[in-house]
């Protein structure tokens, strides 16, 4: 849905909604961060859960210049401990 060099805010902002963060670099590129905390079916069970459950952070950051998408990368991390 978020295209290099097509996209713009608006529409970035339409498929995904306000971001949870934004960077704005000193070039005049701005950053929006969107994160999600995803767990498995045993990260949710109370003590148990800690021990074999597994957690991991999708984090999607869009690069834009002026109004329009340069880059955009998404990647998956363990939460820190």
């Amino acid at each position: 849905m978020v295209h290099k060099g097509f996209s713009t805010k608006a529409e970035v902002k339409e498929y995904l909604g306000v971001p949870q963060k934004i960077e704005r670099l000193p070039d005049g590129r701005e950053v929006w961060i969107y994160y999600d905390l995803r767990k498995d079916a045993l990260a949710s069970i109370p003590g148990l859960g800690e021990k074999l459950g597994k957690k991991e952070i999708e984090i999607l950051r869009v690069t834009f210049y002026g109004d329009k998408v340069v880059d955009c990368i998404y990647y998956v991390t363990k939460p820190q401990p």
